[in-house]
Order: structure tokens, then C-alpha cells, then sequence
């Protein structure tokens, strides 16, 4: 706020006082006061007017710039009526006043939408453990059953699986930090256990699988990394050819980071398409004209990554590379 800005919003009062000047002058002429005086009343008039809104104004500037100051180094805005001083003038208290009400009903709302969405997601973990029950007997049943359609209807099955798999770690991506234990992990162990859970889609391709180097021990969540390397899995015997398919996982270090590397001989990314992989809902082209995806698997591996403080990268030169980046301080041999 500057002087201008301040005497536009004085206007109309600054133009009754003037009226207010007029008048007193033509009263003291009609009387026939002498000279002397009403100059004496006009200077002193003028001094009481200009000092006060001299002493207004700077208090009302003080206050805003203040204001505005600690509004834009704060990160969250809503604290700004607890933290500025009261101005001690009508409008600045008035503001204070305003917001605060609006922040407790904003903070009512928000306090709402959070159990909402805390409800929602129990319902949705519930509901995700109580569908596996009836999966796991029907993969049972299915196994111990032959049927003609019995590799088909297991890799369905599977599918099924990794879908409902995927809407449980979308659910906790907003509340990671409640649901990971950090300890100690063979990454040989996880890349085993992902390969035993598609292992009738690597002998229904005829696809072939290079592991070395993987006897690595690092600081994660098992679960985590099993998902994310099952998504990263699955992805790739979506995309690479029957009986000529070859899936190479492996790990390499430096001095800062240990990382696992999973390449396969696939149709690769499109390169328009690459630097989009990881955005949520993302197919690309290839992902439209081979299969049915959901574009939400390399989204999530890239949340949860995050939340580990894994590095995640992808390219595509020939066939598609994935590397998982465990940082030194998560690396154990």
C-alpha cells in the first residue's frame, strides 16, 4: 500500500472534511472574524488533519507489509492469522477475525475428507484381504484339478491377482510411512520369489531368464520391493516375443549406489512415449496395440521408490531397461 493507494481510499472522508473547512470558514467570515484568526484555525486544522492520517496510514502500512511479508515466506498459508500481531485498527482485526473462521472450517473440512478417505481405505484393504481368500482357493482348485485350460486359467488367475495387488498399493501410496518395515533384504530372495509367482507365464512363452550377481543385501521394505519388482516383471512378459524371450537381471555397484537391473529383449518404448512412463493412467502405444494396460504399474513402482528413496530410471534401446537405485546408506554388501 502506498500514499496514493492510501488517500484514494480516504477519499470521501478527506472530501467532508474539506466541506467541513468550507463551511466553518464562511461561518467565521459571516461573523466577520478577523483575518488572523481563521488562518490560525486553518493551519492548525490542516496539522491535526495530516498528522492523523499520517499516523494512520503508516500504522495501516506497517500492519499490511507484514503482513504480505509473512504470508509469502510461510509454506502453509492457513497459519498466517495466528502468526501476525493484531493492528490495532478496526478493518486489520476484522481481517484477522474473517480468517480466522475461515481456517477452522477449512480445517473441519479437511479434518472430514481425511476420515473419509481414512474410512475408504480400511474398507479397501478389507476388501482386498477378503478377495484373496476365495483367489488362493480357486488357484488351489485349479491346480489340483488338470484341466485342458488349465495353464490359461491360472495365468488369468495371476492376472486377476496382480490386479488386486496394484489397488492395494495405490490405497496405501497416501499413508506409505504407516505400512513399511525397513530391515535387511536379499535381493535374490525377491527376484525368486516374483519368478516363482510367474513361472507358468515364463514356461507358456518359452521365456528365458539370465540371473547373476543378485546374492546383495540391502535396507528396504521386502514387500515393497517384491511389488515393484513384480510389477516391473510382469510388464516385461507383456512385451517380450514367445519362445525367443529373454529376461537378464542382475546387479552392479559404485561407490555410491548399488543397482538392480532388470533388461529384457522386448518391443521396447516408443521414445515419444518414455519420458511418460511414469505417469499415472500412461499406456503409451505400445501399450494400446499389444495389451490391455492400465498405464498404473510403473506409476506406483515410481511412488513407492520414492518413498523408499530408491532411484527408479527406464530407457529403451533395444528391448526395455529398468535399474532400481539403492543409495549407499541402503546398501549392505
Amino acid at each position: 500500500m502506498n500514499w496514493i493507494e492510501y488517500l484514494s481510499s480516504k477519499a470521501a472522508v478527506l472530501l467532508g472534511c474539506l466541506l467541513f473547512y468550507g463551511l466553518f470558514m464562511f461561518f467565521l467570515l459571516t461573523l466577520g472574524v478577523q483575518p488572523e484568526i481563521w488562518m490560525v484555525f486553518t493551519v492548525l486544522f490542516l496539522l491535526m488533519v495530516i498528522s492523523l492520517y499520517l499516523l494512520d496510514y503508516y500504522k495501516r502500512k506497517r500492519f499490511y507489509t507484514a503482513f504480505f511479508r509473512t504470508l509469502n515466506d510461510l509454506e502453509q498459508k492457513t497459519l498466517i492469522d495466528v502468526l501476525i500481531q493484531r493492528p490495532g485498527f478496526l478493518e486489520g482485526d476484522y481481517l484477522l477475525d474473517a480468517l480466522e473462521i475461515t481456517n477452522q472450517d477449512m480445517n473441519t473440512r479437511i479434518n472430514s475428507y481425511q476420515q473419509a478417505q481414512r474410512d475408504y481405505q480400511e474398507y479397501i484393504e478389507l476388501w482386498i484381504h477378503e478377495i484373496k481368500t476365495p483367489l488362493t482357493s480357486l488357484q488351489l482348485l485349479v491346480s489340483n484339478h488338470p484341466h485342458a485350460k488349465q495353464q490359461q486359467m491360472m495365468k488369468e488367475i495371476t492376472s486377476i491377482q496382480d490386479y488386486v495387488e496394484q489397488v492395494l498399493y495405490y490405497s496405501r501410496t497416501q499413508f506409505a510411512e504407516k505400512d513399511y518395515l525397513i530391515k535387511a533384504v536379499n535381493l535374490q530372495d525377491c527376484v525368486d520369489e516374483v519368478l516363482r509367482k510367474y513361472a507358468s507365464t515364463f514356461i507358456e512363452k518359452q521365456i528365458k531368464v539370465d540371473l547373476h550377481h543378485l546374492d546383495r543385501q540391502v535396507l528396504t521394505d521386502s514387500k515393497w520391493i517384491v511389488f515393484i519388482l513384480a510389477q516391473l516383471v510382469s510388464n516385461a512378459l507383456k512385451y517380450m516375443p514367445s519362445q525367443s524371450g529373454l529376461l537378464s537381471i542382475y546387479t552392479t555397484s559404485t561407490q555410491r549406489t548399488l543397482s538392480l537391473h532388470l533388461d529384457d529383449n522386448g518391443i521396447g518404448i516408443r521414445a515419444s512415449d518414455l519420458y511418460r512412463v511414469f505417469e499415472k493412467g500412461f499406456t503409451g502405444e505400445n501399450g494400446r496395440s499389444f495389451t490391455h494396460a492400465t498405464g498404473m504399474g510403473l506409476y506406483l513402482c515410481k511412488q513407492l521408490t520414492l518413498k523408499l528413496n530408491l532411484g527408479l530410471e527406464i530407457a529403451s534401446e533395444h528391448g526395455t531397461q529398468v535399474i532400481v537405485r539403492f543409495p549407499l546408506d541402503q546398501t549392505l554388501r
